[in-house]
């Protein structure tokens, strides 16, 4: 399905991406988390990596994190070993992860707002 989706958007040219549609953008005046997310996502389906950062830089870092959680279970694969093998059972790291995902989100939105996306 995500192969189906990368194939429709890298034959999608930029200038056929309907004009912005969003809602929460009509109501509010500003960028929802997500604006950019489309024209980042053609971007990566290029490998037109400084463009697809400057669209949306959370969605180019998630598409950093998939790649990088798919090669680790490849690799996890070819070793035999368990690719769930990741301790996040303390507190403290289950803790710093929701605060870093928080952060890293009012950031990128911040990043919207200021460039208006």
């Amino acid at each position: 399905m995500c192969a189906a989706g990368l194939l429709l958007v890298f034959v999608t040219p930029y200038e056929l991406l309907p004009p912005v549609l969003c809602p929460f953008r009509q109501i509010f005046g500003i960028p929802c988390l997500t604006c950019g997310g489309t024209r980042a996502a053609c971007a990566l389906s290029r490998l037109e990596l400084g463009l697809a950062f400057s669209m949306n830089p959370l969605v180019f870092l998630a598409f950093c994190a998939a790649l990088m959680f798919a090669l680790r279970v490849a690799w996890s694969t070819l070793t035999g070993r368990d690719p769930r093998d990741v301790d996040f059972r303390s507190d403290a790291s289950r803790l710093a992860l929701r605060v870093g995902v928080l952060l890293a989100t009012v950031a990128n939105w911040a990043y919207l707002i200021a460039v208006g996306r």
